[in-house]
């Protein structure tokens, strides 16, 4: 039995090591046929639009085909005929239709347009269809019942039809046409425009025009061309875009002729060397980043050459079998389009269009015997496989079978306990001896088939993580005594691993990450994720190397760093829904059925570009079991068989820098006008428009395609149903918006692209116009305003007047009875001291009264008079009471040093009837000898008076026996009130008045006089 093991093994080993040549990528195509989109799997023409759309000609209409779905026209979408032979783009991006109708179309937009004939009846045939600036011409006979060519243009939607000696035909070009070539029956005709307006037609007879494809453009002189073909035989000739050179390679010959235009050069390269030895098809020329692309075609083969400076920098050769899945031997190849983002596209007349790429290598095969088995890992210095048929365990070391074993439970994986044993875990726990080899139960109990993963903690502890919880184990020598087995978490582990740079143990659910010291077995409840809930976690890996934990979840990768303890996320462009994650030393990869991909882990935790082996399409396989480590390499165990790959050597990353290509064209469709868009563009719209469809071009999809958006910072994403992004009602027009978007497949995810909306306004709707409109509205206002202001202004003005009047009125009759009240008091002294015959008093009295009266008269024509001349008056007027009483009291007056007596103004007259009430009312009814003070002190915005007297008091005077005077009293103290209420009214100051009586009663009276200016 072992040689047979090792026979068996040492033919696995073998084809293991032969399979390494086979890990460059190969080749898969893809069939895109009727049963998955088509109309026809009769293909006419295959063309790819300035957008990056691949567009299919059938014998049932046209298709446009973005890598996920088709959209098809056909005379139900208008066109003329579902026979379309023929596909041209013209320099406006309208896709034009070859086929045998009445008029001439196109498809723009995803609609299809005729253009209108001018003036002519009969049927088109068009041929050799070419773009200039303006539009396109072509060939085409049976026009008219003619059958001999006749060259008709479109300008605008409408087609010309000329003869080939039509002076018109001359006229009608611009100087920004370029030439093509067009042919009729046996004869070729090849148009180019040179000087001008002035148009050579020329001919040139060709044997088998049938096979001939020409295109000139304006670099080839008549000239050039024929020096080039003089002395060669006919043969395959064409142009690349760009006119930089032209290809010829003559019939029957193994080399390629190669004319430089501007040197006239010609190159001659020999295809023998590069193994195509076939008879050609035709030949076509495009162009990528580094060089120009040639590619021949044979009945069989397909070569590209990549030619720069005039060398093969690249070439590479691919079958048409493999090119077609193996179908090529029953296909005949009707055309092909090559572009960067396609690969090679062929059409075939039965077996509809197959695109093709790299891919995953294909499948290892390996013996009936091992294919039961999977690897389990290498312990102590053996591998170890296992059956779940026939339920074995198979040890193997230096190429040869040594053990096997029966073992009735299904085995998950194998580790190292000591130099002497091994740890196997499956539905129970067993220890086995590498030594004595001898297999034993580690007596535990069965945990059934929940059994994860048994990991090596330290010393001699272990843990086993199950579904049902996770178990600490601290063993001993002796495997039937055990001196620690605790139940040390109760989750629903989904899987585990030791992580050194924490010496713990990650157990992972769903939803949690849960961390156990390796050494004794507690949770870590200080952990980071230890409240941290997750989306649906699908995997985590450890890095031991560089501390770093790496965690998938269904549509995020995150990674964790020891050091700093924080979590960010890794941009990737996968769906994480579809794969898994698994790190292999220092390279993490993802796996599924979208392909692997290896991306090297740097110190820092970031990851390269990766290195990848893709799926294309699902061809290789639907699904992914398991992924086996194999010394260097990856073996993949998949619902097609078992798949292996080599881990990518360290350097490969740095060399290469990635085989990854991003070949995706991102869309948006605003209105009828489709564009490309990339991160940060900014999209205008009118406001018809609330939506903007997006899409994608993806030869390598998978699945169906979905678009999410957002429409404000901080939002929910939403997944559009239809493609379309939906433009809220708070985008408003005249201003830009931000919106978030990205795409989504089976097995790729877009990185979030930013996109600035412009809704174009109307006229009244520009900021321009609003600013107008807000200037125009404040004018208008400040207009109103200033009108309104205006009017108050005169009406206020004059009620102030009036007011103004009112109070001068007002002033002029107190002060008017102010003063007879003065005048008469005085008179009635002078006429006591005449009847007493006290003349030279009564001279004396008069003299003074005189001097006062005018001092009073001009004090009532002013409000206000200075301080100082208000101290003046009192002066005087104390005087001539003095005389009028005989020196019955005397009078000081006291003047506040901090007091500017010459600027400070005060209400005219308004002391006077105090200190007059103060002698008449008090000091002349009292029998001592009278005393009056008069004060003025600065006080904070204003004057304070103080009038102070000696007098009877305010009681005894009104208890007085002689009416007259109680009543002229009484009469001077109404109009001191209504002296104080006109200026509290009408002017910016309150005047207010206090009345102390002096204590005991009938002692005096005090009268503070308080002038506060507002």
């Amino acid at each position: 039995m072992p040689d047979l093991l090792l026979r068996y093994y040492g033919q696995l080993l073998c084809l293991l090591f032969l399979s390494l040549p086979m890990y460059a990528q190969h080749t898969a195509s893809f069939n895109l046929n009727a049963d998955n989109g088509l109309l026809s799997n009769h293909i006419y023409g295959l063309t790819t639009d300035h957008l990056g759309y691949l567009w299919i000609a059938t014998d049932r209409g046209v298709l446009k085909y973005n890598g996920y779905d088709c959209i098809s026209f056909t005379t139900a979408d208008g066109l003329p005929s579902d026979d379309v032979w023929g596909l041209l783009e013209d320099k406006k991006g309208r896709m034009w239709l070859s086929t045998i109708a009445d008029h001439v179309g196109y498809i723009h937009e995803n609609k299809y347009k005729n253009a209108i004939s001018d003036k002519i009846s009969g049927t088109f045939y068009p041929i050799m269809m070419s773009p200039i600036d303006s539009g396109i011409y072509f060939s085409s006979t049976h026009l008219n019942g003619l059958t001999s060519a006749i060259i008709c243009m479109e300008r605008n939607d409408t087609i010309f039809p000329f003869e080939l000696s039509d002076e018109k035909f001359h006229y009608k070009f611009k100087t920004n046409d370029i030439g093509a070539s067009i042919h009729s029956g046996t004869k070729k005709y090849v148009f180019y425009k040179r000087n001008g307006f002035r148009l050579d037609n020329l001919h040139l007879a060709i044997d088998a025009p049938e096979k001939v494809a020409m295109t000139l453009l304006p670099k080839l002189t008549w000239e050039i061309i024929q020096k080039y073909i003089s002395g060669v035989s006919t043969g395959y000739i064409t142009i690349n875009i760009d006119g930089n050179f032209l290809c010829y390679i003559p019939y029957f010959s193994k080399s390629l002729l190669r004319l430089n235009p501007e040197t006239s050069i010609i190159d001659t390269i020999n295809l023998k060397p590069l193994g195509f030895n076939e008879e050609i098809e035709y030949i076509s020329i495009g162009k990528d980043s580094s060089c120009e692309i040639i590619h021949i075609y044979s009945s069989k083969k397909i070569l590209s050459l990549g030619i720069k400076d005039a060398k093969i920098v690249k070439h590479s050769t691919i079958s048409i079998a493999e090119a077609t899945s193996g179908k090529g031997e029953n296909i005949k190849v009707t055309c092909n389009t090559n572009q960067s983002i396609w690969d090679i596209c062929i059409g075939t007349n039965d077996h509809g269009t197959f695109i093709t790429r790299d891919c995953i290598p294909s499948k290892l095969s390996i013996p009936e015997f091992l294919k039961l088995y999977r690897p389990l890992g290498t312990a102590n210095g053996y591998k170890y496989w296992y059956s779940n048929a026939t339920k074995t365990l198979l040890l193997l070391q230096n190429n040869k079978a040594v053990k096997e074993f029966h073992i009735n439970t299904n085995v998950e994986n194998v580790i190292s306990y000591n130099n002497d044993t091994v740890i196997i875990s499956g539905q129970h726990v067993y220890y086995l001896n590498t030594k004595t080899m001898i297999l034993s139960n580690a007596l535990m109990t069965d945990y059934g088939t929940n059994i994860r993963k048994i990991i090596r903690g330290t010393a001699k502890n272990y843990f086993i993580i199950a579904r049902t919880g996770a178990y600490f184990v601290a063993d001993d020598d002796d495997k039937s005594k055990r001196s620690g087995f605790n139940h040390i978490g109760t989750e629903w582990y989904e899987g585990a691993g030791y992580y050194s740079c924490e010496n713990a143990i990650v157990a992972f659910t769903r939803k949690k990450i849960s961390l156990f010291n390796a050494t004794n077995g507690t949770p870590d409840t200080n952990s980071i994720f230890y409240h941290r809930i997750f989306n649906r976690i699908k995997g985590v890996s450890l890095d031991n190397r560089y501390c770093h934990m790496y965690i998938q979840t269904n549509d995020t990768l995150y990674r964790y760093n020891s050091a700093t303890k924080t979590i960010n996320t890794i941009d990737i462009n996968i769906n994480f829904a579809n794969c898994n994650i698994q790190i292999v030393n220092d390279q993490l990869i993802l796996y599924g059925d979208i392909g692997v991909y290896f991306y090297l882990i740097l110190p820092d935790g970031s990851l390269t570009k990766p290195i990848t082996y893709n799926n294309f399409k699902k061809l290789r396989y639907r699904s992914i079991d398991k992924l086996y480590i194999l010394d260097s390499s990856l073996l993949i165990h998949t619902d097609k068989g078992q798949l292996s790959l080599q881990i990518p050597d360290r350097d490969l990353f740095f060399k290469n820098a990635s085989n990854y290509t991003d070949r995706k064209i991102l869309l948006a469709k605003v209105g009828t006008h489709t564009r490309h868009i990339s991160h940060k563009d900014t999209l205008e719209l009118s406001q018809k428009n609330k939506f903007i469809s997006m899409d994608v071009i993806n030869p390598y999809g998978n699945g169906k395609l979905a678009v999410y958006y957002l429409t404000r910072k901080n939002g929910n994403w939403e997944k559009s149903t239809s493609s379309e992004v939906i433009l809220p009602e708070s985008f408003k027009p005249d201003r830009y918006n931000k919106i978030w978007v990205y795409f989504k497949d089976d097995g790729w995810k877009s990185d979030v692209i930013e996109l600035t909306v412009y809704i174009t306004p109307l006229w009244w709707q520009t900021r321009k116009a609003q600013r107008l409109f807000w200037i125009g509205g404040i004018l208008l206002g400040i207009a109103i305003v200033s009108l309104a202001i205006f009017v108050t202004r005169r009406i206020v003005t004059k009620a102030n007047e009036k007011r103004n009047l009112q109070r001068e009125l007002e002033l002029k009759a107190i002060y008017a009875q102010i003063n007879p009240h003065f005048i008469f008091n005085t008179l009635t002294s002078a006429l006591l001291l005449v009847s007493k015959n006290r003349m030279d008093e009564a001279y004396v009295h008069i003299s003074k009264f005189s001097k006062l009266l005018r001092s009073y008269l001009k004090s009532s024509r002013n409000k206000f008079i200075t301080l100082a001349e208000e101290i003046e008056n009192l002066k005087n007027y104390t005087e001539l009471q003095q005389t009028r009483f005989k020196e019955r009291f005397r009078c000081d007056i006291t003047v506040d040093d901090s007091l500017d007596t010459e600027s400070e103004k005060i209400p005219s007259l308004l002391i006077q009837p105090f200190v007059e009430n103060a002698i008449n009312h008090g000091i002349l009814y009292s029998e001592n000898q009278g005393y009056l003070t008069i004060s003025f002190k600065k006080i904070a915005h204003g004057v304070a008076c103080t009038v102070s007297d000696n007098g009877i008091g305010r009681k005894k005077s009104l208890e007085a026996k002689n009416n007259q005077e109680n009543i002229l009293g009484s009469y001077g103290n109404m109009m001191i009130k209504d002296l104080v209420e006109i200026f509290n009214k009408y002017e910016d100051m309150t005047i207010s008045i206090n009345y102390e009586d002096h204590e005991p009663s009938g002692t005096g009276t005090t009268v503070k006089i308080l002038i506060i200016k507002q």
